[in-house]
């Protein structure tokens, strides 16, 4: 009777730890990305700033604008990208970078499964 107790609690650590394990593997590709969008606008947005000092010269912060502006600009990117993977011979190019490049970066291929 002993072994079967330990044998459904290690069953129950099994499916807990897979759970956590899966679980973890389905936020990760997400948390990437909003961490790059993240990097991306803020980059975007200190490219930006200078223009609304410039022309909002009372005030030592950006004006709220140039986040619309900076989404903006991420939005167009992104929509750029989209657009530019719709046409074939790109995503030809794509696979082929990412068979050379990508799918040798940990976790790249299990979180593309995920998306995908």
């Amino acid at each position: 009777m002993k072994q079967e107790t330990d044998h459904d609690k290690s069953e129950e650590r099994g499916f807990l730890l897979d759970t956590l394990i899966k679980g973890f593997l389905t936020v990760l590709p997400l948390t990437i990305i909003l961490t790059l969008v993240s990097i991306v606008f803020n980059f975007i947005f200190e490219v930006v700033s200078p223009l609304s000092l410039a022309l909002s010269k009372g005030s030592a912060e950006p004006h709220w604008s140039m986040n619309l502006v900076s989404t903006g600009i991420l939005i167009l990117f992104i929509f750029i990208i989209g657009l530019l993977m719709r046409n074939k011979s790109i995503k030809l190019y794509f696979a082929l970078f990412e068979n050379k490049y990508l799918n040798r970066i940990p976790l790249y291929k299990i979180g593309h499964q995920t998306v995908y």
